[in-house]
């Protein structure tokens, strides 16, 4: 029984003799490259001001926040000491939680790489247990950068490039890539990492916002959205992957690309699952709703990677337009050797590229059959009203629409895109019936034209974030 309590009185004893270190002047550069002066559980605390950078390596199991107000920096950062000796880097918190500024941490005018994230190939274990959250970037390059030192993965949790880690609460501005990692099979390799609650404006790439290998990811609840048009050509996705997880709950408005582009992958012998639902993506200049594919050619013969399976299944996609005639279908199917499953999916007002597409699917597979049942496309003089109460905001089902309770129920999906519960059967799209809207009456159009003005005037695309945060705010007090 003694030898059984001796780890919680560690632990306790640890957070009741948790210290907070003040570190910086307001000034110059922020350097943390060693646990000297800091214990296990200490808080590093850095003083409010605009920094010109920051160097973070050789620390484990400590918090770093903002202290007194905001902390500005200027400049990039690199964490895990690559350039200076680092060995290690685990379980660390970056959280600008420090004062009453929901982001504590913010990153202005920094061209390139704003935090690199970089240990040498030969570190072990490696760099995992980190957590990245309420932090704001306003007019940068890449937000988080993982592509560097890519260790090769021999099998071993000590080879990944990162695990186990969290991008939460965080805010872009017009910037390039919130998370860019090398998407390869044998390299680089990032696992069990999270991406939520992220906010995305402007995002200045060919509408890549997550790249990379991430094996067991969940990534949910973020908004990215985009006002005009974004350059480039390349076939992309704004979740450009190479994987398995979850990936559900997303709003994504403008733009350029799929919801994702998704080579489907699982580590070792056991076939994984791969779900993608919830999601909501509207008014893209190019490229449908998901593009699968993961077969052996994709995996460059590493002995660590298989195939895995995949479920679409709940998203709405729509106001699509085309600028290259490529198909809108809510999936292109490519050679895939796992399962995949497409059911209760809305599409409206997409391309149709050619007479066999039917706006659902498009199978380029060669011999793949996928699963494909209860989901529907509406042109937009369809839909309007009668199916969908809006088609430009979060497209909720209409109070009598045809979509109530026309899915197929699903046992892994519970909730909807707002978190609400999902009955048996389901409605097919994102939305269910807990967020039913009546059309106004006829003595209200003038309320509805006033909206529709009020869209012309602020841009869809803004009203749908200040919409979206409003229902996630909502949904929080609701549930208290």
């Amino acid at each position: 029984m003694k030898k059984a309590l001796l780890p919680l009185l560690l632990i306790l004893y640890l957070h009741t003799n948790a210290n907070i270190v003040r570190i910086g002047n307001g000034t110059g550069k922020i350097s943390k490259i060693s646990m000297q002066g800091l214990r296990h559980g200490d808080t590093l605390a850095i003083t409010a001001g605009t920094y010109t950078g920051g160097e973070f390596g050789n620390l484990h199991d400590i918090t770093i926040i903002n202290y007194g107000g905001l902390v500005t920096f200027t400049g990039s950062w690199n964490i895990g000491g690559q350039w200076s000796g680092g060995t290690f880097f685990y379980n660390v918190v970056f959280s600008g939680s420090g004062s009453s500024e929901f982001y504590g941490f913010v990153f202005r005018g920094i061209a390139g790489n704003v935090i690199d994230c970089n240990l040498p190939t030969n570190a072990r274990p490696g760099m995992y247990g980190l957590r990245f959250e309420r932090m704001r970037f306003i007019n940068t390059g890449v937000c988080f950068n993982l592509y560097g030192n890519r260790v090769v993965y021999d099998g071993t949790d000590a080879t990944f490039k990162l695990r186990n880690s969290s991008f939460r609460y965080i805010k872009c501005d017009t910037t390039e890539q919130l998370v860019n990692a090398a998407a390869f099979p044998n390299q680089g390799l990032l696992d069990s990492i999270d991406i939520h609650h992220c906010i995305v404006n402007q995002c200045q790439t060919d509408g890549v916002v997550v790249a990379g290998s991430l094996f067991r990811f969940n990534i949910h609840d973020n908004v990215f959205r985009f006002n005009g048009n974004q350059p480039g050509s390349t076939d992309i996705g704004n979740f450009f992957l190479l994987g398995n997880g979850q990936l559900h709950n997303n709003y994504m408005y403008g733009g350029r690309g799929y919801i994702t582009r998704l080579i489907v992958a699982s580590l070792g012998p056991t076939i994984t699952e791969t779900y993608i639902y919830n999601n909501i993506q509207l008014a893209t200049s190019i490229y449908g709703g998901v593009d699968i594919r993961g077969n052996s050619s994709n995996y460059n013969g590493s002995p660590y990677v298989t195939n895995g399976n995949v479920h679409i299944i709940n998203n709405t996609i729509g106001n699509k337009s085309a600028a290259n005639q490529y198909t809108n279908a809510i999936l292109v199917l490519y050679p895939m050797a796992g399962h995949v499953e497409l059911k209760n999916n809305l599409a409206f007002n997409t391309y149709q590229s050619q007479p066999n597409d039917d706006h659902i699917i498009m199978n380029f597979s060669g011999g793949n059959q996928p699963l494909v049942s209860n989901n529907r496309y509406y042109d937009s003089l369809q839909i309007l009203g009668t199916v969908l109460a809006d088609t430009n905001l979060f497209c909720e089902l209409a109070s009598e629409s045809s979509l109530i309770g026309a899915g197929i129920y699903f046992p892994n999906i519970h909730t909807d895109f707002k978190d609400s519960a999902r009955p048996n059967p389901p409605s097919i799209g994102a939305q269910d019936i807990g967020n039913l809207k009546k059309m106004p009456a006829k003595r209200n159009l003038k309320k509805a034209v006033s909206f529709k003005n009020l869209m012309v005037i602020f841009g869809t695309a803004s009203l749908a974030m200040l919409i979206f945060l409003y229902y996630k705010k909502s949904k929080k007090k609701s549930s208290h």
